[in-house]
């Protein structure tokens, strides 16, 4: 055991940051400016906004530190499988409905809020982001994010191309009372 959290930033290889958007670029910055060198492991989002996460991951490479970030859906094995056997052209689709605790239970959250890194898009779809970049599906073509206000956004639809032909169209609901998942494609 150690006095402080100074002290363990100083002999700590590794540190795992789990925390809101909001206060995960500051902790991370304290931590490399106190001297630390190692690996961080961080939450996604990483910031509030695409703006402060690049500010980030420019100050980290300086730094030279090394990262991870948890986008659980990479790890997953058969999805893994699914992106590996996608064909070159024809339209592949995900779609995800759910209810999100936070709707679920009326709670007052920053999940809630897309200015504070949550909603549907920035909490949830930022897991598919993920997927669709390693499957080389890094084109918008479309986007759509649909809410009760500008910040309690809910529903996000968009439509991906890839430089080989094809299309990933996603639909993802968080506010939806049927739960259903769904990969799905031509020639898969």
């Amino acid at each position: 055991w150690v006095n402080s959290e100074d002290d363990a930033v100083k002999i700590a290889d590794t540190i795992v940051v789990a925390v809101r958007p909001k206060v995960q670029p500051k902790l991370v910055r304290r931590y490399i400016e106190g001297g630390f060198s190692g690996h961080f492991f961080l939450e996604k989002p990483i910031a509030e906004s695409p703006e402060e996460a690049a500010n980030l991951l420019n100050f980290m490479d300086r730094s030279l530190v090394t990262f991870s970030v948890n986008y659980s859906f990479l790890h997953i094995k058969q999805i893994s499988i699914y992106l590996n056997s996608l064909p070159t052209g024809g339209l592949q689709s995900l779609k995800w409905q759910f209810m999100a605790h936070h709707f679920a239970n009326n709670l007052d959250s920053w999940k809630r809020l897309h200015q504070e890194g949550g909603g549907v898009l920035r909490f949830y779809g930022i897991h598919v982001l993920a997927l669709l970049v390693q499957a080389g599906y890094c084109d918008l073509l479309e986007s759509n994010l649909i809410g009760r206000d500008k910040q309690q956004l809910e529903r996000w639809e968009a439509v991906f191309a890839h430089p080989n032909g094809g299309s990933f169209k996603v639909l993802i609901d968080s506010y939806s009372k049927e739960e259903f998942f769904s990969l799905s494609g031509e020639g898969v």
